[in-house]
């Protein structure tokens, strides 16, 4: 059973889960959790504890939140948005200001709502 459910989130047969694989399987198992707390773990994991993010750190979470959930996104762009509404401090991106981007973006709202998509790998033969 645990194999069956290993293989779910392993989409590329590594044996081993990526960082979007892992996050995949938090996020699937974790959808009675509000949309808010997830993003609050995964702001954990970019950053350094101080509820800020480093640009780069940033530009990272927006790529791969963008790649999970298949939304299309020019994080140039996005940055930039980040950086005018919400007075970067000290070149760092206050963990309000992206949690607010991701909840208040069409794309990404509607992401959080229909979750991620894993399809299920066919049964392991029985002997």
């Amino acid at each position: 059973m645990a194999d069956r459910i290993f293989k779910t989130f392993d989409r590329d047969n590594t044996g081993r889960l990526t960082f979007n694989e892992f996050i995949s399987a938090y996020i699937l198992l974790q959808s009675a959790i509000s949309p808010e707390r997830r993003l609050q773990y995964l702001f954990q994991q970019y950053s350094q504890g101080d509820g800020y993010l480093t640009p780069i750190m940033g530009r990272r979470m927006i790529e791969n939140m963008s790649d999970l959930y298949g939304v299309n996104t020019d994080c140039q762009q996005v940055m930039k948005s980040l950086e005018g509404s919400s007075g970067f401090q000290n070149g760092h991106i206050p963990q309000a200001a992206l949690t607010n981007y991701f909840l208040n973006d069409p794309a990404y709202a509607a992401a959080f709502c229909n979750g991620v998509q894993v399809p299920l790998p066919p049964p392991s033969p029985q002997f």
